[in-house]
């Protein structure tokens, strides 16, 4: 036998490398495929990530279409009350007199002009104090807009003014 592995000792290490590199090559197959079937777990992990970012992007749109539509629904129901308040408000003017007319248009002119006034106080104020003064006096004037004996009133009362030029 050993003279049969002295002739043929090419052809037995030609063995040995072939067996060894057939042993090698199956060990980087098995770890190729763990590989590939790794990457393809990872895909399929990232598939659905994508589903469910997908899926909470179109829930978001959605919602936010919803959202639209009320906001659009509520201003279309305040333009509603605000057109059948002014038309009850027309209502109300066309019944009152003459007179009342001449006191409603005077209360306003005077509510007007106090406002002004105040404004320009507001503008020139140096302090705090005198501005959450200015603030006071227009939201009792504001308070009062619809009679000039009550702004004069407050004016004289709260606030020790005659009146505003």
């Amino acid at each position: 036998m050993w003279d049969w592995i002295k002739d043929k000792w090419e052809l037995v290490a030609s063995a040995l490398v072939v067996l060894t590199v057939y042993v090698l090559g199956r060990k980087k197959q098995v770890a190729a495929e763990e590989m590939v079937e790794d990457i393809i777990e990872i895909k399929e992990k990232e598939a659905q990530a994508i589903k469910k970012i997908a899926g909470q992007e179109r829930l978001q749109k959605a919602l936010a279409r919803q959202k639209y539509s009320e906001s659009k629904l509520n201003l279309i129901k305040k333009r509603a009350t605000a057109q059948s308040d002014l038309e009850k408000e027309m209502d109300v003017f066309k019944e009152i007199s003459v007179e009342e007319k001449l006191r409603l248009a005077k209360a306003h002119q005077k509510y007007i002009n106090s406002r002004i006034a105040l404004k320009k106080q507001a503008k020139t104020a140096q302090s705090e104090l005198e501005r959450e003064t200015v603030s006071r006096k227009l939201e009792l004037i504001e308070l009062a807009k619809e009679d000039p004996e009550e702004i004069d009133k407050i004016l004289m009362e709260e606030l020790n003014i005659a009146k505003l030029k």
